[in-house]
């Protein structure tokens, strides 16, 4: 997995760069859902931190958007709806494959027995 960053309105900080690194792909661990790149921009504005995350899990493109007073806040809070997104998608994915995987049975016989 790639990760790819992109600063506005502050300058670029190695310890922010970090954090978002290691907290994601703690989260991206989890599920076994394809990840290529993963972009991340990291934006200071009017007293508040925003953090916007763009990828592709199992062929769906995401973008998610997180804003609080402080980045790593932001950062947190991306992460927890990063997971939670990402847990939604993968109990989808678990439940259409069980109802396909029963609607391609083949029907059983019925027995009739007599007394």
């Amino acid at each position: 997995m790639k990760f790819v960053f992109y600063f506005r309105h502050m300058l670029p900080s190695s310890n922010v760069q970090q954090y978002a690194e290691d907290k994601l792909s703690d989260c991206f661990g989890k599920y076994d859902l394809g990840f290529g790149e993963v972009q991340l921009t990291f934006v200071v504005e009017h007293q508040a931190a925003e953090v916007s995350c763009s990828f592709a899990a199992a062929g769906q493109p995401l973008h998610l958007v997180e804003r609080r007073p402080n980045m790593y806040a932001a950062i947190d809070g991306l992460v927890d709806r990063v997971d939670e997104c990402l847990r939604r998608m993968k109990d989808k994915m678990r439940s259409h494959r069980v109802r396909s995987e029963m609607e391609s049975e083949e029907p059983l016989e019925m027995v009739a027995e007599s007394w």
